[in-house]
């Protein structure tokens, strides 16, 4: 009977038993699945996700307020004037190491123009390292 008890204390929080596995059902004698890290990740289907998503942001902030850009990227890294018009850029960049000893650079440049009124006229943004600027808020 103790044992029963110790084993059923065991599964609930979790904790491994021999012969048990806690599974999001409940206690099983199977030893749950792995997940499948066989598959290669998919860079190019990553990078056109966040393509999508920025376009759609540039997209929705022509003819707002640049307050709008500031509340959804944070504050700019710079501004400049260029015939009247104030240009905002936002810059990220990173590096990563690799296992093999190459180094993976990831970068994103976001400009947005805007009249005297604040108004954002033009959108523009490059880089492979945006998805810094797609997921926020």
């Amino acid at each position: 009977m103790k044992i029963a008890v110790f084993a059923a204390a065991a599964l609930l929080s979790g904790c491994y038993f021999p012969g048990f596995y806690a599974t999001p059902e409940g206690p099983s004698v199977t030893r749950p699945a792995m997940p499948d890290t066989t598959r290669p990740f998919d860079y190019a289907a990553a990078q056109k996700a966040v393509a999508e998503r920025m376009n759609a942001r540039m997209t929705l902030l022509t003819g707002l307020n640049i307050h709008f850009a500031v509340d959804m990227f944070g504050y700019p890294d710079g501004s400049r004037e260029v015939v009247g018009d104030k240009v905002y850029t936002w810059q990220y960049a990173q590096s990563f190491p690799m296992p093999d000893g190459a180094v993976l650079g990831v970068a994103c440049s976001i400009q947005i123009g805007t009249d005297l009124a604040d108004t954002i006229k033009k959108t523009h943004w490059e880089g492979n390292g945006c998805g810094h600027y797609a997921n926020m808020k």
